[in-house]
Parts: C-alpha cells; structure tokens; sequence
C-alpha cells in the first residue's frame, strides 16, 4: 500500500507520515478484550492515573477510550487485537476445562503468534502513553526499536521482549496495567489479566533477566493437581525457543480471596 504522505497529529503513529484523515475513536485496551472480560456492563480495571493507587474500579468499557490512531493504522493493527483476543480466550477454555474437577476432559492446544502478543502489548503501552492514563505521560519517550517492531515487525534486541511470571495467583476477571519509566523513557509493561497470566514487556537490557520471570517460552502449559491431562498454550516465535516453558498449575476453588492477597484487590 502506497504511503499517504500525511501525518495526523492525533495519532501516535503520525510521526510515519502514512496516516488516513480519519481519527477513530480507539480503545486504548482492546474493544474485544474489555468484552470477553465485561461483568455486569463494567470491566474490573486498576493502573490508569485516574485511579487511585491500590484500588480496582469498575468501570464502563465504552469509557476506555480516546483520539488516538488515525483509520488506517488502526485497522493495519487489528490483526494484534485478533491474536490477543485468541490467546486470552484459551486461557478461559483451559480454565473452565479444569475447574470441571473429577470429570475426563481432553487434551488442549493452541498455537500463537508470540511476536503478534508482543507488538499489541507495544501497542498498548503507546497507547496508554498517547492518552495520558499515567502522569507525566507527556514527558516519557517510546524508544524507536518499539516503533519500528509494532509497524515492520523488525527484531528486536537480546532480552527485549516479553516474559512470563509463573507465580501463584488467583483467577479474577481483571486487568491490572502498569508502565515503568525512568528518565523520561519508557522501560516497561506488567500487565496482567485475569489476575493469573502475568506478563512483563521489558523495553531495554534488564540487569537481570531471570527477575523478569522466562523469556520467550514457547510453551504456557496448564495442569490441575486432579487430572493427569497438560494443557498447553504453545507461542511461535522467529527464533526457536525448544522447550522452554512456563507452567501453572491449578490447585482449588474457591469463593474466599487467597490469604496472601492484599485485600484491595478483593473488589467485586
């Protein structure tokens, strides 16, 4: 597609001079992961600057949104929407099939693009930074590597990227958000939905990458301390990643918050 030769100077990307004249009106979170998560005609949400620190609002889907993207690179980034969407929706259907405790359920797989999940959570954090969700979001700077990975798909450096924390949580139909920055530079992305699949987007050489939690899995495998069947999410990337894995394993339910858990985040 030829290029427009003009910059729309509401959207984030206009810095390309490939912008249409149209400016939509664009859910800085995805519209169709705010709907698989809607409860209620609300979505349970913390991390945005208008919310206060340690507390979780319920707050409207159709209200999450701002001028950001002109048409054109809104609709040439829907397909990032589509696999992140696919991704949380097999975190559901691996979830539901294990809660069913005692019953026989088979064995399910999916496969992802991992650099598609990465570049929208690229996405994201430009578009928390372009609709001002976080103070001072004016003065932090999104390095060019960010830029030129969520437009070309081109690679990004060593440790870059995302990883996966395997920590116990439990599962809650959540977002949590938060953008680290320093210097006036974006570093990272803690994004975690559901309250159980947490992911870090780290935007820099960390000092120690091990912190972060693994890198580029290329399997997300599910297991339940009452079935024999794994589940497995498996993310494709460029470069082989093996076996390297992350694995969660679910333990119970229950109606009652865990015992380690702030009581903040109690909020139904």
């Amino acid at each position: 597609m030829a290029i427009s030769g003009y910059s729309h100077p509401k959207c984030y990307l206009g810095f390309t001079n490939d912008c249409s004249s149209d400016i939509t009106r664009e859910h800085y979170i995805s519209n169709s992961l705010l709907k698989l998560l809607e409860q209620r005609n609300t979505v349970k949400i913390t991390g945005l600057r208008w919310i206060e620190k340690q507390t979780f609002k319920l707050i409207s889907r159709n209200s999450l949104t701002a001028h950001i993207l002109c048409t054109k690179h809104n609709n040439g980034l829907h397909n990032l929407d589509i696999e992140m969407l696919r991704f949380f929706k097999a975190v559901e259907q691996i979830e539901e099939t294990l809660k069913r405790l005692g019953k026989t359920h088979g064995y399910l797989e999916f496969s992802l693009d991992g650099h598609k999940i990465e570049r929208w959570l690229i996405k994201l954090s430009c578009a928390i930074i372009a609709s001002n969700q976080i103070p001072g979001a004016d003065q932090i700077v999104v390095k060019p590597e960010c830029y030129d990975y969520l437009i070309s798909s081109s690679a990004m450096p060593r440790n870059w990227g995302l990883y996966f924390s395997g920590e116990s949580r439990q599962f809650d139909a959540s977002i949590d958000i938060s953008l680290r920055h320093a210097c006036g530079e974006l570093k990272a992305l803690d994004f975690s939905v559901h309250n159980f699949v947490h992911t870090h987007l780290v935007l820099g050489q960390p000092d120690n990458p091990l912190a972060w939690g693994t890198d580029r899995p290329h399997n997300l495998v599910f297991r339940s301390t009452t079935s024999r069947v794994d589940h497995n999410i498996e993310l494709n990337w460029i470069v082989d990643r093996g076996e390297l894995a992350v694995f969660y394993t679910r333990i119970d339910s229950t109606d009652k918050p865990p015992p380690n858990r702030d009581p903040w985040m109690n909020v139904k």
